[in-house]
């Protein structure tokens, strides 16, 4: 599999909250990463790969991505699913 898929794969990681010995410390905290995306088919290409290639999206638990002004059977709506699928977003409808 590629270098995308490999890191798009929900991955346990824990993330903590607050400085050692502070308040909430050792925390493990719940990464929803959600998306609204209206257009910038290219602007949307180069956010998910940034956010693949800094571990932000293995980071998330949880991966939500909506697309305003969406019509359902176009090329672009099926541009935008691909994409989603491909860094392991669900799209919200």
């Amino acid at each position: 599999s590629s270098e995308v898929e490999q890191a798009a794969r929900v991955e346990e990681v824990p993330i903590t909250a607050g400085r050692e010995g502070g308040r909430g410390a050792g925390k493990v905290l719940s990464l929803c990463l959600g998306i609204l995306s209206m257009s910038g088919i290219r602007t949307l290409e180069r956010t998910l790969a940034s956010y693949c290639n800094n571990g932000l999206i293995a980071a998330a638990s949880e991966r939500l991505i909506f697309f305003q002004k969406h019509t359902s059977g176009t090329p672009l709506a099926e541009w935008r699913h691909s994409i989603a699928r491909r860094y392991g977003f669900k799209v919200m409808e």
